[in-house]
């Protein structure tokens, strides 16, 4: 309704990449139909940019809205609407496979695909939703610490829940940060507040793949401690970058060093400090996150079961609110004195065959292997659920 005709040209191009039977979930929108494009951000593999388009119906853009019965097609009035516009990097074709795949079955996890379109260096784009309220990480840095423990609960379970919907359909996200994770303040569905949603999907995939993997890319960090024994990455392992990002949630800084780092040097083996004057729950919920054992970590169903369980909360301590602004003043300094660290994406190796219109495990490193121990963990199984589907 939004984005109709060019029908052929969609599917020349998807007969090109090798995903001609994505035509029916995916559409085609000319370069040239998009206003003021910019760059918005700049990833490991893949440029992303924003920008914005005219509404083809007087109405506005078509939204779902609740019926009687289910959902029924309605307007929202506004005459244009910005998208994001992220480069396809063909080694990770995998990505317009799994955001059409989630997108079409109704997984409100991630950021909906709408189609493709190809940019002036011949280069293909995913157009998508685009994330106003931008990434957890930069809300982190340019907003002061919560002052209300619900406030922090309240995200943390929307944050929860859109990995829990990524793992009853069977699938590990892979690359869990807090750049990962952005905000959106309505929804096509006509909803409005705000909402998580997790994004660069490319090296999810389907839990039973994971098994055998050889290794993973994203920021040390936030790197789960397997990896570093060199286990398999599990749906496990997302349970465990979860922790960190509930213990940023709060501090509003990334963690010191990495997994590795924290659990040889502290006599908890935990990620982190544990967080002064945080309501025991929480911290409970972080401890067991941080299990350096997978198998000894709690699910997504069991973590949102617990942070709702958490009810509404209270006011933030001054204990709490004064050792927040000391870690964050210390990484100030930090920052200022490591400026050459980084933190950026490395690649080491990728399995490129048999690219297509299938799920393919892709084995990548961000740690040398000579870095890695040889022990393998078994891979948990994950469930499937029908949900229903956003209006793309």
């Amino acid at each position: 309704l939004n984005h109709p005709g060019h029908e052929d040209t969609l599917r020349f191009h998807l007969a090109k990449l090798g995903l001609l039977d994505l035509a029916d979930y995916l559409v085609w929108i000319p370069y040239e139909s998009f206003n003021d494009v910019q760059v918005l951000g700049k990833g490991g593999f893949s440029t992303v940019y924003k920008a914005w388009l005219d509404s083809v119906d007087s109405r506005g853009f078509a939204v779902l809205e609740k019926a009687d019965i289910g959902w029924k097609v309605g307007f929202d009035g506004e005459m244009k609407a910005h998208f994001a516009l992220k480069e396809v990097n063909l080694k990770l074709i995998q990505e317009v496979v799994l955001s059409t795949y989630l997108a079409f079955c109704g997984v409100l996890s991630t950021i909906g695909l709408i189609g493709l379109s190809q940019g002036p260096s011949g280069h293909y784009l995913m157009i998508m939703d685009y994330a106003e309220e931008g990434s957890l990480e930069k809300r982190c840095m340019n907003n002061p610490p919560a002052t209300h423990w619900g406030e922090i609960f309240d995200m943390a379970r929307d944050m929860a829940d859109r990995l829990y919907l990524l793992h009853r359909y069977g699938l590990v996200h892979k690359d869990l940060h807090p750049g990962n994770v952005v905000f959106r303040t309505r929804t096509y569905a006509a909803r409005t507040g705000l909402f998580a949603r997790l994004i660069d999907v490319g090296l999810s995939s389907v839990v039973e793949s994971s098994q055998g993997d050889d290794g993973i890319y994203g920021r040390l960090p936030y790197l789960p401690i397997e990896v570093f024994d060199r286990q398999p990455y599990t749906s496990a392992s997302d349970v465990y970058c979860f922790g960190t990002l509930m213990w940023q949630l709060v501090v509003g800084i990334p963690p010191n060093g990495t997994a590795a780092s924290a659990v040889a040097e502290r006599t908890d083996r935990m990620r982190e400090e544990m967080i002064p004057g945080a309501p025991e729950v929480y911290l409970d919920l972080l401890r067991d996150c941080w299990q350096t054992d997978p198998a000894r970590r709690p699910t997504m169903a069991d973590i949102l079961w617990r942070l709702y369980g958490m009810g509404k909360g209270s006011a933030v301590a001054e204990e709490t609110t004064k050792w927040i602004e000391g870690r964050r003043a210390a990484h100030k300094r930090m920052m200022h004195l490591d400026s050459e660290e980084s933190t950026d994406f490395e690649f080491f190796e990728m399995a490129t065959q048999n690219l297509g219109s299938q799920f393919h495990p892709y084995k990548t490193f961000k740690v040398p292997a000579s870095q890695l121990k040889a022990n393998l963990s078994d891979v948990q199984d994950a469930q499937q659920e029908t949900v229903p589907r956003a209006l793309a």
